[in-house]
């Protein structure tokens, strides 16, 4: 099983930070992993690099890009792509993140993964529990001359 979580992060962040990941990783990893006062000044740097998931535009951009997907359904707040036996991942929609579990091979996370890309490029797949994590587009370097 994977689980990621997906964040948001501010653009202007994300473009600095871009090539620099690790850097958020060990923030979530570190914020995961403490309690107490630590944690709450660890949530506190979270959500200043990271903004608010606006949750009914994110329903109905999901809703219109499933919709005539037939391996995908919906059930409250979580949404299921289904490839029969070979994989399946849930998507839910929290505030301040989206967690994708996943288990199988990759195809039903991969899809998951695409239509987030398409809707914003500054997500942000972290999965603590398998030390992974990066961007789902990309940020490209603006040269100037």
């Amino acid at each position: 099983m994977r689980i990621y979580q997906l964040y948001l992060v501010k653009e202007q962040l994300a473009a600095y930070y871009f090539g620099k990941e690790n850097k958020f990783f060990r923030l979530f990893k570190e914020y995961a992993s403490s309690s107490g006062e630590k944690k709450k000044i660890l949530e506190k740097q979270i959500n200043f690099i990271t903004q608010s998931i606006p949750r009914q535009e994110l329903h109905q951009y999901i809703q219109k890009y499933f919709y005539e997907n037939n391996q995908y359904s919906r059930e409250a707040d979580c949404y299921f792509i289904r490839d029969g036996n070979l994989s399946q991942a849930s998507l839910e929609i929290f505030d301040h993140r989206l967690v994708l579990t996943s288990t199988g091979n990759y195809y039903a996370e991969t899809i998951f993964f695409e239509a987030l890309r398409k809707y914003e490029s500054s997500f942000l797949a972290i999965d603590l529990y398998n030390n992974q994590f990066g961007w789902l587009r990309p940020i490209k370097k603006r040269k100037f001359v």
